[in-house]
């Protein structure tokens, strides 16, 4: 499977809500997953239950009214996503609009890393 075909289903599964068939198709089982926190550095966990358990805690701090997703824009084993997210944080009740870039490693068919950059609008 190339890099554009990968990025293809994964983008798929995504606007189909399956994310957890993407994380058992397409996910190396030790995927790394980076995302960045702005001054306090970056946060990475290891692995599809540690990246499930990072999606979770954003679900329970944010309500999500929609979102948007194109791509993928592959380049050589790698492939970027842009993402558009209308969210209101829960506890502030503050309503934006987050923008996103998803950059994805691969390698033997199976996405082995993914780094997040984003503004919080």
């Amino acid at each position: 499977m190339t890099t554009l075909e990968l990025g293809t289903q994964l983008i798929a599964l995504i606007n189909e809500g399956k994310t957890e068939e993407a994380f058992a198709t397409l996910y190396h089982p030790d995927v790394r997953s980076t995302e960045a926190m702005g001054e306090e550095g970056d946060r990475t966990v290891v692995g599809i239950e540690a990246c499930k358990t990072k999606g979770e805690q954003f679900e329970a701090m944010m309500e999500v009214h929609g979102a948007k997703v194109q791509g993928p824009f592959p380049n050589g084993n790698e492939f970027a996503v842009f993402f558009e997210y209308d969210l209101t944080h829960r506890e502030s009740n503050h309503r934006f609009i987050m923008s996103e870039v998803g950059i994805y490693a691969v390698e033997n068919d199976k996405i082995v890393a993914e780094k997040f950059y984003y503004n919080m609008g």
